[in-house]
């Protein structure tokens, strides 16, 4: 019989706080691949859009529900990043950042 698992709230704050730290940390990589196939931005562009949900993870309450929390991150993401062609949700997934 297979048990099923689940993530608490804090659990869900902790793993988005530790990809946003990774995604951070490895800003210069990033940019070095966009350096070798576009303007080098991308890194720097997912810096700002990562330090954006890092800020917006640490000001939730903590009774904040993993749907509260990954809103969160969408609507910083989405108001800090930028690039030459901005930040465009696909409509499907543009429902779960509201």
């Amino acid at each position: 019989m297979k048990t099923e698992e689940t993530l608490t709230n804090a659990q869900v704050r902790a793993m988005l706080l530790t990809v946003a730290e990774r995604i951070i940390e490895s800003e210069p990589e990033l940019s070095e691949a966009d350096r070798r196939l576009g303007d080098g931005d991308h890194g720097l562009g997912m810096r700002r859009g990562m330090e954006a949900a890092r800020e917006a993870l640490q000001a939730a309450p903590e009774s904040a529900t993993p749907a509260d929390l990954l809103g969160a991150v969408g609507k910083a993401m989405i108001a800090s990043m930028g690039g030459a062609s901005g930040v465009e949700p696909p409509p499907t997934q543009g429902r779960w950042l509201r």
